[in-house]
């Protein structure tokens, strides 16, 4: 049995989230291409030192742990199946790597990023489109794929209350969270920017930052043509800590507001 083939195979069945089904067929990809094996039974510790060594010429040791965690996935599966009498990727240990301090922000920074790109509207349009962003992402701690995934509906302004669907949730589950009272008028300027856009009234499943807000320059999500994709986020922080000299990313905002809360 190919190797790839049986995780082609897992991920259709078994995976439900595009960006885990990518990130495990491109481990799977890399082992067989540094190997230079093809079947399950040519699993091996040498094939997988073979993988080891070729991973860590161009990758730290936090990058050949993520991709061995995938593979364990998949041995396990084989020898599931019947194609692997061991799963050889669960008998290697991870590489040492260390713990660093919890990657986060301070005020300061975040308001240097609002004031680039007040200063930069040209390269930043609309403006407070992406503003809200960067509020949203500050006094949330949500995921950037909760961000892309929000809807008009998981908002309700009277409770003040937002509710995180299980669609941008990396254990596929929801939950409610309360409102910053900065975000309230943001959230109301946004209902009225995307009914206008839209030219009807809005529909509980219409997304929130919505992307004809920003015209057609960012590709659309597969799944939902008026999302933007969660790429588009990162490339977004990208732009400013190049730019501005910045260091700033949608989940030092996560990393952040879990330090401020504990």
């Amino acid at each position: 049995m190919k190797l790839w083939d049986l995780s082609q195979t897992y991920a259709r069945l078994n995976l439900f989230n595009e960006v885990t089904r990518e990130t495990l067929l491109r481990a799977v990809d890399l082992f067989i291409r540094r190997a230079n094996i093809e079947n399950c039974e040519e699993v091996n510790l040498e094939a997988i030192l073979r993988f080891k060594e070729a991973t860590l010429l161009v990758a730290k040791g936090v990058s050949y742990n993520g991709y061995l965690r995938y593979l364990r996935i998949i041995g396990r599966h084989a020898v599931e199946m019947g194609y692997m009498e061991t799963n050889w990727f669960a008998r290697v240990k991870l590489a040492p790597v260390g713990k660093p301090i919890p990657k986060t922000l301070d005020s300061t920074a975040v308001f240097a990023a609002l004031q680039h790109i007040e200063a930069n509207s040209d390269s930043y349009e609309p403006v407070w489109f992406w503003s809200a962003v960067i509020k949203f992402l500050w006094h949330t701690g949500m995921r950037r794929r909760q961000i892309v995934t929000l809807r008009i509906g998981d908002f309700d302004l009277e409770s003040s209350v937002l509710r995180l669907s299980f669609e941008g949730s990396k254990t596929r589950r929801e939950w409610f969270i309360p409102l910053h009272d900065e975000l309230i008028p943001i959230i109301e300027h946004m209902f009225a920017m995307v009914a206008q856009k839209l030219g009807r009234p809005l529909k509980p499943d219409d997304t929130f930052f919505n992307r004809h807000l920003l015209g057609f320059r960012f590709s659309t999500d597969p799944k939902k043509l008026d999302a933007i994709p969660a790429q588009v986020i990162t490339d977004f922080f990208k732009r400013i800590s190049k730019r501005a000299g910045i260091v700033i990313g949608a989940h030092r905002f996560r990393h952040t507001f879990a330090t401020e809360l504990c």
